[in-house]
């Protein structure tokens, strides 16, 4: 299941594509998944002003000019329910808020959910999309789920009052 359409959480897909297999996102996240949106992004590691300096910067020793895009073979838009190894595993599509196609991956009998980047913890929330009223209530929604673990886009696990220190920023 790819959360949201930025490269970051999208270009590990062609490790996993193979016949029958289903590489899941929202509609909404698979119209930016594109080979010219890859190429966009890898031409940045490339720049030589301070443009490509940043993304080098922070993206660290992560390359993605070698990425072969491989966009998702099944979209949704709202919900989707699956049987995944007889596990029920929910996504819940709350974008646009950090992206156009924002996904929550929720598992209800591990009271687990993974969030994409809806949530960064320990640093500060990033709206592409918006609006920032989207945000906030996917964390509403986050916090009326019952779960005990949070697996962000980005930080470490975390909790409910993880998800409340987000909201409240």
């Amino acid at each position: 299941v790819n959360t949201h359409s930025d490269g970051d959480h999208w270009f590990g897909n062609e490790l996993v594509a193979a016949p029958g297999v289903d590489i899941i996102a929202s509609a909404a996240a698979a119209a930016l998944m594109t080979p010219a949106a890859a190429m966009e992004l890898a031409n940045l590691w490339h720049r030589s002003d301070e443009v490509g300096d940043f993304v080098r910067a922070v993206a660290a020793s992560f390359d993605p000019s070698g990425i072969t895009p491989t966009p998702p073979t099944r979209t949704f838009s709202g919900s989707l329910d699956l049987d995944i190894g007889g596990r029920h595993v929910q996504l819940i599509e709350v974008g646009p808020a950090h992206t156009p196609g924002d996904v929550l991956v929720h598992v209800p009998d591990a009271q687990v959910l993974f969030t994409g980047d809806i949530l960064f913890i320990g640093a500060a929330p990033l709206v592409w999309e918006g609006p920032v009223s989207r945000c906030v209530a996917a964390c509403d929604l986050i916090l009326e789920l019952d779960v005990v673990a949070i697996v962000p886009g980005h930080g470490p696990i975390t909790d409910k009052a993880g998800v409340q220190r987000v909201r409240d920023y």
